[in-house]
């Protein structure tokens, strides 16, 4: 199997985490549901004292987008954030139909690395079959990939995609401006990095 990421995608989980840090605005309330990019974030992101974080502690998919929707009605005033995998998206994808429909402004931050990188750590630290041979049956979201921008304008929901760090900046800055829901797809490294 060819790793089609070696080359086309080079923004990194920490060069994402780190610049979120700096951009995210006074009061900002981050939902993380980046299983592996959320791996970062204890190293990599410095959170203002007016921030707040929520996360999950289990294993569950899909559970971030609506997570933020729910924050985002209960504080109305503070901008909310969701950080989502691809994989985690796609299990509560009709969720971006709702923030259409009530108008919820979020922002969905996708950190795509076009597969379940969690699955794929974990079998190569059984060390198994799956480990030796570096084939990973099932976690791989490409051929075709997901056009994240266009499924969310489906739904109801301004995107767009970014493939260079140097984009982030001005995308939210028009995620934050648009006052309504607004999806970023994020095209990460395909990296498998260890589990702690």
């Amino acid at each position: 199997e060819l790793d089609e990421n070696v080359h086309t995608y080079q923004i990194t989980p920490q060069d994402l985490i780190t610049t979120l840090g700096e951009i995210l605005p006074e009061g900002a309330i981050l939902v993380n549901e980046g299983i592996m990019t959320g791996l970062t974030l204890p190293y990599f992101l410095r959170f203002k004292p007016s921030q707040s974080y929520y996360a999950n502690s289990g294993g569950g998919l899909g559970w971030g987008v609506p997570a933020a929707m729910g924050i985002k009605l209960a504080m109305s005033e503070r901008p909310v954030v969701a950080l989502v995998g691809d994989g985690s998206l796609i299990f509560g994808i009709q969720s971006l139909w709702t923030a259409a429909r009530y108008q919820i402004p979020i922002i969905i931050l996708v950190c795509n690395n076009r597969g379940y990188q969690a699955i794929k750590a974990a079998l190569l630290g059984y060390g198994g079959k799956a480990a030796q041979e570096r084939v990973f049956p099932g976690c791989d979201i490409t051929g075709p990939e997901i056009d994240f921008p266009s499924l969310s304008k489906g739904f109801g929901v301004a995107g767009r995609s970014i493939k260079r760090l140097e984009e982030l900046r001005p995308a939210f800055s028009e995620a934050l401006q648009a006052q309504a829901p607004y999806l970023i797809d994020i095209s990460l490294t395909g990296d498998i990095p260890p589990l702690p």
